[in-house]
């Protein structure tokens, strides 16, 4: 398994090509089907694993407070180089936050959704990171998990994405590997 600050390495140099349309293939418009469905303009949202803002601003754009939560602050900062970033607000942009999954800097109950797409297989601890999400919704608020198995939607986005790339999973396995799945 990697370390964190080699998974932090890894995302910053990869975050400049780093996908950032949501897309319309059916695991992509799930995500963004349930993110509508589950907060309104106005809600107070947490994008655990947010990367380059696939969400996160897509959701800014839409009336949501956004903080995107990433290990990787390449990957932030190439969420603020986006050109529909830099069209919102400056009180509508997405706040950026550098941390761990399993250690999030945000005080309990505090989110009206947190969501954490194709993140959680990445995580040594993902029982330690779920709690997180669940600690800072508030009461009565959502979370909206993409557990790692063979049919996930994230795990159908990650088997292509590092296909090419010398990456190893949470299972210590290269995600390659899989192909015969």
């Amino acid at each position: 398994m990697m370390s964190e600050r080699n998974d932090a390495a890894h995302f910053d140099a990869r975050a400049a090509r780093y996908e950032t349309e949501i897309g319309e293939d059916y695991p992509q418009w799930l995500k963004w089907h349930l993110l509508q469905k589950y907060s309104q303009s106005g809600s107070l949202v947490a994008d655990i694993g947010g990367a380059s803002g696939r969400h996160a601003v897509n959701l800014a754009e839409s009336g949501r407070k956004v903080y995107s939560l990433d290990l990787s602050e390449g990957m932030l900062r190439q969420m603020q180089k986006l050109p529909a970033w830099k069209k919102l607000p400056a009180s509508n942009r997405p706040h950026a936050v550098v941390c761990r999954g399993q250690d999030l800097p945000i005080s309990d109950s505090s989110f009206d959704l947190c969501c954490c797409f194709a993140t959680l297989l990445l995580m040594s601890d993902q029982t330690q990171a779920i709690r997180e999400l669940v600690r800072i919704a508030r009461p009565g608020g959502y979370v909206i998990l993409d557990v790692g198995m063979r049919f996930n939607i994230g795990w159908l986005y990650w088997r292509g994405f590092f296909w090419y790339l010398p990456f190893v999973d949470a299972t210590g396995y290269q995600l390659s590997k899989y192909n015969e799945l």
